[in-house]
């Protein structure tokens, strides 16, 4: 009897789906919080990322991560941003789906289009409103650059309902393709723990890149009239580091402490010591710190931005527009009974994160 040869029956591994994601650059953001918990729930996946420009900090998280991470580093000026747009071609044409993760890389795929077609697979994320990077005769050009890059694209997303009505009234994609998606984060499994008074000083805890967007240097001036003493410890590093520490440290003395902290890998045992997180910004969508504090049972004092009265719905965000109405908001933090009925709706808001994410399903689709 003629003997079989096994070898002709032995399949080939199955070839792993190649994803390519395209940063303008990495710095520890929220943006980059979501990129992690993404690259977390993909399997059977190659995946390279690619920073187009100088400056990426704090990334070591998404370089584990990744399979492949390549930072070209190119200058963040016109003449950079064609470099980079034609030195992210190679990878392009070898990938088999495109993830952009943030505005400046759709801007820089938009000039990569003009040199060659895009891949087919093209996945995109907003992760600021997009009225907030409308600041000139620039910001005109970028836009028709995005609408190139992303008119083919075959999902769109963004983690807050406005953003999306932004994107649409704008046009930057096919609206069929435009869908919600909240950020993916991975909550903390340790055991959460209350407070039980808050006594004096009041402690809040901010978290965040050192930029102008963040509102830090807002601080001095909105304490100033607040007869609550405050502890407040600021996570994050940036550009305006040194700015704010010759601000904190000019401050007139008064009852309240502002300590910079720097950029901490672990943010739960700070929240656990917190009385509530603090988020005095310029500009928000959804972030990840609100969610964190909540998964800990802490309420958020916030800007009264549009991101923060969306998501006064799901969990506890007292606002404030100013001094005055940010020494109410410190008032009502500071009763027990507010902490503890915080404590719980924060718990609640925390578990009702989907983990389900729409760009892993297009992805491994």
């Amino acid at each position: 009897m003629e003997q079989i040869d096994q070898e002709k029956f032995v399949s080939e591994p199955p070839k792993l789906k190649s994803l390519l994601v395209v940063a303008p650059w990495l710095e520890g953001g929220g943006a980059q919080k979501s990129l992690c918990g993404l690259l977390r729930g993909l399997t059977d996946t190659h995946t390279t990322v690619v920073t187009l420009f100088a400056g990426c900090r704090d990334f070591n998280e998404v370089a584990d991560l990744a399979d492949e991470f390549v930072m070209l580093d190119y200058p963040r000026s016109p003449g950079g941003l064609v470099g980079a747009s034609r030195a992210v071609a190679t990878h392009l044409q070898r990938s088999d789906v495109v993830y952009s993760l943030m505005r400046g890389s759709h801007v820089a795929l938009g000039v990569s289009s003009m040199f060659k077609r895009l891949p087919g697979e093209l996945i995109a994320t907003f992760h600021q409103l997009p009225s907030a990077d409308e600041t000139g005769v620039v910001s005109l050009v970028e836009n028709v650059l995005v609408r190139n890059a992303l008119r083919h694209a075959k999902l769109i997303t963004a983690p807050s309902e406005l953003a999306v009505s932004q994107i649409r009234q704008r046009r930057y994609g096919p609206h069929a393709r435009l869908v919600y998606e909240p950020n993916l984060i991975r909550v903390d499994s340790r055991e959460t723990t209350r407070r039980e008074s808050s006594g004096a000083p009041l402690r809040l805890l901010a978290c965040g890149r050192l930029s102008k967007q963040k509102g830090f240097d807002r601080i001095p001036e909105l304490l100033s009239d607040i007869e609550i003493p405050c502890e407040i410890k600021i996570l994050g590093s940036g550009p305006e580091e040194e700015d704010l520490r010759q601000r904190f440290d000019s401050a007139k003395p008064s009852s309240h402490t502002v300590e910079l902290v720097g950029r901490v890998d672990d943010v739960v045992p700070y929240l656990d010591w917190s009385d509530a997180a603090f988020m005095p910004s310029r500009n928000e969508l959804n972030p990840v710190f609100v969610w964190e504090a909540w998964a800990r049972g802490r309420p958020v004092v916030a800007a009264d931005l549009p991101a923060f009265e969306d998501l006064r719905t799901s969990g506890p965000v007292l606002t404030f527009a100013g001094a005055p109405s940010l020494r109410s908001a410190l008032g009502v933090v500071s009763s027990d009974e507010y902490r503890d009925f915080a404590y719980s709706m924060g718990l609640q808001a925390s578990r009702t994160m989907t983990t389900r994410s729409e760009i892993v399903a297009r992805i491994q689709s």
